[in-house]
């Protein structure tokens, strides 16, 4: 699937926010059993997180990124990596 993207794409980042997390005072802390799963087409899990408790204050995680090789091909990263940036911001970032 990953092969259809246009050429010029490198990375495909998969990131999870609190839509209007600071509005409304929220957190991965405070949302109950909460937790997020990356799989592959055959439904193997390739990284799952535990937002309650592994990102509890943070409203944002890069769950993971698909890279581009040199090759064509695509390597999966797991990132795992929270802040309290929002959505404008992530995107911001991407397109600078």
């Amino acid at each position: 699937m990953l092969a259809k993207l246009p050429g010029e794409v490198s990375e495909l980042a998969v990131w999870a926010t609190i839509h209007d997390a600071e509005r409304k005072r929220q957190d991965f802390g405070k949302v109950k059993n909460a937790y997020i799963e990356v799989c592959d087409a055959m439904d193997d899990e390739l990284c799952r997180y535990q937002l309650t408790a592994e990102f509890a204050g943070k409203t944002t995680i890069q769950v993971a990124s698909f890279l581009k090789q040199p090759d064509g091909s695509w390597r999966f990263h797991a990132v795992g990596a929270g802040s309290n940036a929002g959505l404008g911001d992530v995107i911001q970032a991407y397109f600078g």
